[in-house]
């Protein structure tokens, strides 16, 4: 009877153990995948600009979540992001596509490793978010363009589970982008003895923001992007002296081109150096 007592006493403490367990743990009940939801699916901008998606996780998980992201054509299916280049077996047998109007900036689904789990035609990107994460965003860039007067355009993206997802999801995503007065400053750099500017570079100023340029061996050509009212510089940088390293400052040579074809330019036919400092500044006015 003793042994009865016991066995009795034992099972009453592990079940109470269970009891009290699963009352403080709240994760017991949610089992399987959490799912992801959007905040809102739908974005309209400009060119030049980034949509930004905020989502939400059901609860949070401990190892990260990959979630696929495809472009889709007119009828709902989607378009090739890479092309092959090589052994697609090799890990390093497709190179991604340059799309029109729109850049995804994550990995293409063959440059994240996903080509194990079989290419799908050469489409998709992945975004990966972190373990332990309750919300994150995604983002798609409307890429600024010369061409002017487009009627506004829409992208649709589906976003799906991975090979290895933590979490579910099955959304479509839209943007629409609205044509903006863009056009291009173009600026062609030249190097004397065909081995680049030596520490010398133009700065290029749009709204604050700077983007430096140089001549790559004996020369290269930049088209620089700007819309209407953008508030921009140029200016350039010595990288040296004449005749002497590390700057062969005689060899540098460029021309700059305004959109309503000004010239600036500095071609070195006086005998003297580039000039160091601003090169043309103002407000920018497409044609």
């Amino acid at each position: 009877m003793k042994y009865i007592f016991k066995k009795f006493n034992i099972g009453f403490a592990i079940a109470l153990m269970m009891l009290f367990a699963c009352q403080e743990d709240d994760s017991i009940p949610k089992r399987g995948k959490p799912t992801i939801s959007i905040t809102e699916s739908s974005k309209t901008l400009n060119e030049g600009e980034t949509a930004v998606f905020d989502f939400t996780i059901e609860y949070v998980v401990n190892e990260p979540i990959f979630i696929r992201i495809d472009v889709l054509d007119e009828n709902g299916n989607p378009i090739a992001t890479t092309e092959p280049v090589g052994d697609p077996n090799s890990g390093d047998g497709y190179a991604a596509i340059v799309l029109d109007d729109i850049n995804v900036p994550y990995n293409s689904w063959f440059d994240s490793g996903f080509f194990s789990y079989g290419y799908l035609g050469g489409s998709g990107y992945v975004a990966e978010v972190p373990a332990y994460t309750e919300s994150f965003q995604l983002s798609i860039d409307a890429l600024l363009d010369a061409v002017v007067d487009e009627a506004p355009e829409t992208y649709t993206f589906r976003l799906s589970p991975t090979s290895t997802m933590a979490a579910a999801i099955n959304e479509e995503i839209s943007i629409t982008i609205n044509n903006v007065n863009a056009c291009a400053w173009t600026l062609e750099t030249f190097d004397a003895f065909g081995d680049g500017w030596n520490g010398g570079f133009i700065t290029a100023t749009i709204n604050g923001v700077e983007a430096t340029y140089a001549a790559s061996g004996e020369g290269s050509t930049f088209e620089i992007g700007m819309v209407d009212n953008d508030v921009y510089s140029f200016t350039y940088t010595s990288g040296g002296g004449s005749g002497q390293a590390p700057g062969w400052e005689e060899e540098n040579t460029y021309i700059l081109t305004a959109p309503d074809g000004t010239v600036f330019s500095d071609d070195g036919t006086d005998g003297t150096l580039i000039a160091e400092g601003e090169i043309t500044s103002g407000t920018n006015l497409c044609n």
